[in-house]
């Protein structure tokens, strides 16, 4: 086998990847970290997040690195803003919205949904142990999610 065959079926190997991973949702994180990187380490090394944050708070800061000088386009901004939400941020899971819980804790709409539905009919969650009994969650994966939630 030549080089330019290994490299073609490298390419096409790339390429089903990218598609398979954009179908989970890799690809997108892939692209949104690349504009954080791309962005935000101007200024300061990528271990900088400082721990997790709700939406607003997220917001509030990129404003703040804005108004300090951050250059990059609204839509950078806004995948940024996307990126840092879904991958560090934070959701109380008594008053999230079904997008909220989605964003942060990877959830699906349905799962999303029958939080929602369940704190309606039940009342609050008041730790981790009652909200780990909402039927359709998988709690091994909220287990490793424990420091996105607050109540």
């Amino acid at each position: 086998m030549t080089k330019k065959t290994l490299f073609g079926a490298a390419c096409a190997l790339f390429a089903f990847t990218c598609v398979a991973a954009a179908e989970d949702g890799v690809a997108t994180v892939d692209k949104r970290h690349a504009v954080f990187q791309k962005v935000c380490t101007t200024c300061h090394a990528m271990d900088n997040v400082g721990g997790r944050r709700t939406r607003a708070q997220w917001e509030d800061l990129l404003y703040k690195m804005i108004d300090l000088g951050a250059k990059g386009s609204e839509k950078e901004f806004q995948t940024i803003l996307e990126y840092l939400s879904s991958e560090y941020g934070r959701v109380n899971v008594n008053r999230g919205s079904t997008s909220e819980l989605s964003a942060v804790l990877g959830l699906t709409a349905q799962q999303a949904g029958a939080v929602v539905s369940h704190r309606r009919e039940h009342g609050k969650y008041e730790d981790f142990s009652a909200f780990a009994k909402t039927p359709g969650l998988d709690t091994t994966r909220l287990e490793k999610l424990r420091d996105a939630l607050s109540y």
